[in-house]
């Protein structure tokens, strides 16, 4: 096995983690998908076309300002540099979803891109990545919730799915994720 590429190819499971504390769960599809992602993939990335969507329970608000890309390089000497890539809200939409037997689950969904500097940041981990000789890779999405009395009282369910490319479909990376702000303030604590 070529080492060169098996080092791009840790990808599997930890490529994508989404930093909330949260039971998600991640389709078969996505780490498939993922299990074969490599150097290649990460430079063909479109910064203005990268998109994140969220689709969550309409009492879930995201916090914009806390919550980014992370893009992780790790050279062969075990140097780790973290690009952090800002996003910032396309649209919003609220809808509601039917259900056989509960009533209707009522949810928004958000779309979100790079923010100018976010474009900026990856475009120069791309530069750096093609640079680099071997070493590995990492994306994770970090999308924080707003925390007030009345929310910190609710749990709730969300979807992430993210677009790398114009005429790319979209990954969905977590697909029915419980947020527990619980538990995410007891880590906070730790």
């Amino acid at each position: 096995m070529n080492n060169k590429k098996s080092g791009w190819r840790w990808l599997t499971g930890a490529c994508l983690l989404l930093t909330l504390v949260a039971c998600t769960s991640v389709p078969m599809s996505t780490l498939w998908r993922m299990s074969r992602f490599d150097k290649a993939d990460f430079l063909a990335i479109e910064a203005e076309a990268l998109r994140v969507r969220l689709t969550a329970d309409a009492h879930l608000a995201v916090d914009v300002e806390r919550s980014s890309l992370l893009l992780e390089l790790r050279d062969s000497d075990g140097l780790t540099t973290v690009y952090d890539l800002k996003i910032t809200e396309l649209s919003s939409r609220q809808h509601s979803e039917s259900r056989w037997w509960q009533a209707d689950r009522q949810l928004s969904t958000q779309l979100f891109a790079l923010t100018d500097e976010g474009v900026e940041r990856l475009q120069a981990f791309q530069q750096r990545l093609a640079e680099m000789g071997p070493g590995s890779a990492g994306l994770s999405v970090d999308i924080e919730f707003k925390s007030d009395k009345q929310q910190q009282q609710q749990s709730g369910e969300f979807d992430v799915a993210i677009r790398l490319a114009e005429d790319d479909d979209y990954i969905v990376l977590f697909e029915g994720a419980d947020y527990d702000p619980k538990a995410w303030a007891e880590s906070q604590q730790d």
